[in-house]
């Protein structure tokens, strides 16, 4: 195994607790870092880090374009209204920020000369 990763120093566990109205979940995570055991600072910020992120991008594409309801059929068309999802989500993020995508999906559902300004103002 080491000539195949040579790079590989530890294997670390995360557990995360989650509290909500229902109750407490607790789930483990397992890591394969390249950092040193005196790493554990950076080895919690990236952890948080990647987190983050996936919080950021799927929670906004499950919630506000329910991803996760889809019945598209083929691999091909899910794989297109995937990369259209990430392309509509991060032009909504470019105009107007500090407001949500929800509301500005909304507001952009709601009148169409407001979708146009969407367009124009963050076209490359």
């Amino acid at each position: 195994m080491a000539e195949k990763w040579p790079r590989i120093v530890s294997f670390d566990r995360v557990e995360r607790v989650r509290t909500t109205p229902e109750g407490r979940t607790h789930e483990g995570a397992y890591f394969i870092t390249s950092l040193e055991e005196a790493d554990l600072a950076e080895f919690i910020a990236a952890t948080r880090e990647h987190w983050h992120i996936e919080n950021r991008l799927h929670h906004v594409l499950d919630v506000t374009f329910r991803e996760d309801a889809g019945r598209t059929v083929g691999r091909r068309v899910a794989s297109n209204l995937a990369v259209l999802r990430r392309i509509t989500m991060n032009l909504m993020r470019l105009h107007e920020p500090g407001r949500s995508v929800k509301s500005k999906r909304w507001d952009y559902a709601l009148d169409p000369a407001y979708l146009e300004t969407i367009l124009r103002t963050t076209a490359l």
